[in-house]
């Protein structure tokens, strides 16, 4: 709050504040933090300079943000939910969960990809008070980072950070004729369906 009032207005806002998850240690001993920087510090972004944003907001986020990486009873969590509240506290019970090493199941193993869906949730029914904005979700595709390379073994057709960085900032510079839907999930330009299609689901 305070920076939003010492900034003021801005034409785009990226949020791209990320604490890194150790591939060499439990769930546990990072899911809170993970939580509370990736997940309440994209909802405290949306909350304060969203609507300071006189433009275009952007949440950087990853393709694993989609449901098709959730099992199907859990898509009304982040599907159904009215309120970024909503989203957050369905969040937060997995994290707990984790935290006190309880079988989590049918949530994924993998935290970083219950983290992602809960940013594109947000992103989804925060655009709905778009007005003349725009607001979207980005995948950035896979960036050689120190972050990344513990969690991929092949890393040969990585980006650097800076190439990572145009995609969204030439997303940013579109008209917005030609910009992707507000509340939207784009990656390299073209837009991820939110859900998959009825024939890759299994029953």
């Amino acid at each position: 709050a305070r920076l939003a009032s010492e900034v003021g207005e801005v034409d785009v806002f990226i949020q791209n504040a990320a604490a890194r998850m150790a591939a060499d240690k439990p769930a546990s001993s990072y899911a809170r933090t993970v939580f509370e920087t990736n997940n309440l510090g994209t909802r405290r972004a949306l909350d304060v300079f969203f609507p300071l944003t006189r433009d275009c907001f952007v949440i950087v986020s990853s393709s694993f943000g989609t449901l098709g990486h959730l099992d199907k009873s859990l898509w009304p969590l982040f599907d159904e939910a009215r309120s970024m509240d909503e989203i957050d506290a369905a969040l937060e019970s997995y994290v707990g969960m984790v935290e006190r090493g309880e079988d989590a199941t049918p949530w994924p193993e993998w935290f970083n990809v219950a983290s992602k869906i809960h940013q594109v949730a947000l992103g989804r029914v925060a655009a709905r008070q778009c007005g003349d904005k725009r607001l979207f979700s980005v995948c950035p595709g896979l960036v050689d980072t120190d972050a990344a390379r513990p969690w991929f073994k092949n890393m040969a057709n990585a980006q650097s950070p800076e190439a990572a960085a145009s995609h969204i900032v030439r997303l940013c510079m579109r008209d917005r004729d030609t910009s992707p839907p507000n509340g939207s999930l784009v990656r390299f330009g073209n837009v991820l369906p939110w859900k998959p299609s009825l024939d890759d689901v299994a029953p």
